[in-house]
């Protein structure tokens, strides 16, 4: 085996929804954080283009969905579309889980 060749581990990749859906599934007490990956599952379907390409569901806790944006300017818009986003995402999951949306960069 050449010394270039021995060096080099080989990469084994993975689909990008497996990864996400490996991340921060769990909370402290061990519980899947099942509501953020509902709304995270569901997001491009029910939060139509450009906001989706902007936004990304973030954290979700009491009813609160924190939503990470690309930069101020959609923050700044997206407040204006709050409950009309939280009545989307509800209806498309059958049932009101979100009662506020709070925006982040």
């Amino acid at each position: 085996m050449p010394i270039a060749n021995r060096n080099k581990k080989e990469t084994k990749f993975s689909h990008i929804s497996n990864v996400l859906n490996n991340l921060s599934i769990f909370n402290k007490k061990n519980k899947l954080k099942t509501e953020i990956i509902q709304i995270s599952k569901v997001w491009s379907s029910c939060i139509e283009s450009p906001i989706s390409e902007n936004s990304c569901p973030h954290f979700f806790k009491k009813g609160t969905l924190t939503i990470k944006v690309t930069d101020s300017n959609w923050m700044n818009s997206l407040q204006y579309l709050k409950t009309e986003m939280i009545e989307k995402i509800n209806t498309y999951l059958g049932k009101d889980l979100i009662n506020n949306i709070k925006f982040i960069i």
